[in-house]
């Protein structure tokens, strides 16, 4: 059984070595499509041994960008093999093939998983601004300083078979914004399996983000959105350590909505 890893990003060159590492002994394939990076991530995902395919693509972000990647996979495995959608910023805290194992033996052709938040505390950021060791050791990405976070995720099927119906309709996205995309024939494996999200990661790269996500939709005034709200500064998304929760082994799976979590985080001081 193959496994190819789909993966769409932009400026993710502080957590790709990192990532790369800690995926690579579990994929057989990274497939990529670059959403206008301007930093050297293009470099570092197209020097991977177990890259093959790379794309810089332009415009406006949609979850259908992955349906060319879709496509590239499917000239690789076949109806035995898996994929999983997937970015940078996201890691399993599982055996990937084992649990494809688990869900194959279960008549299974998707794995249902969730998206435990990882923040960069406002006590991670009083010691990186006077600990230089502690702040050199931030600025290089590892998930392990990270270990705080909320669950604000759903369980979309992001692992998939290689499947298709008897029409040979294969997965695929069919709208912008659609996420999982259609399986056919699904049936999910419903083992809650953990992926840590990496959202918040070193000031610079918080502040940098935040400076784009701003420009995005400037005016925005209602329905406020937690990554695009035009008022903030990039410090007040260092949540306090007492409004999270701390990861101690396991991480039960449940869901905090994002207006809560916009509540949460307006509410620290």
């Amino acid at each position: 059984m193959k496994l190819a890893v789909l993966v769409t990003f932009k400026n993710e060159a502080d957590v790709l070595p990192f990532w790369l590492k800690y995926m690579e002994s579990q994929v057989d394939y990274f497939l990529f499509r670059d959403n206008q990076s301007t930093d050297n991530g293009a470099e570092i995902v197209k020097k991977h041994p177990k890259t093959v395919f790379y794309e810089k693509v332009s415009g406006s972000y949609e979850c259908r960008m992955y349906d060319k990647l879709i496509v590239e996979a499917r000239k690789l495995l076949n109806s035995n093999d898996w994929f999983m959608i997937w970015a940078p910023d996201l890691f399993p805290f599982f055996k990937i093939k084992e649990n494809i194992g688990k869900a194959n033996l279960n008549g299974c052709n998707c794995i249902k998983t969730f998206f435990p938040n990882f923040f960069f505390t406002l006590e991670m950021y009083k010691r990186y601004s006077s600990d230089q060791e502690y702040k050199k050791r931030i600025d290089n990405f590892n998930i392990s300083n990270y270990s705080y976070f909320l669950n604000t995720g759903k369980n979309p099927s992001m692992i998939i078979r290689n499947v298709t119906d008897h029409n040979n309709n294969r997965v695929r996205y069919l709208t912008p914004k659609q996420e999982p995309p259609e399986i056919p024939n699904k049936k999910m494996y419903g083992n809650s399996l953990c992926v840590g999200h990496y959202r918040f990661r070193s000031p610079k790269q918080i502040m940098d983000r935040f400076e784009i996500r701003k420009k995005i939709n400037p005016n925005r005034n209602s329905s406020l959105s937690f990554y695009h709200y035009p008022t903030w500064n990039w410090e007040d998304y260092l949540v306090p350590e007492n409004k999270l929760k701390k990861l101690e082994g396991s991480i039960k799976p449940n869901q905090l909505s994002r207006v809560k979590l916009e509540n949460i985080v307006r509410s620290k001081k």
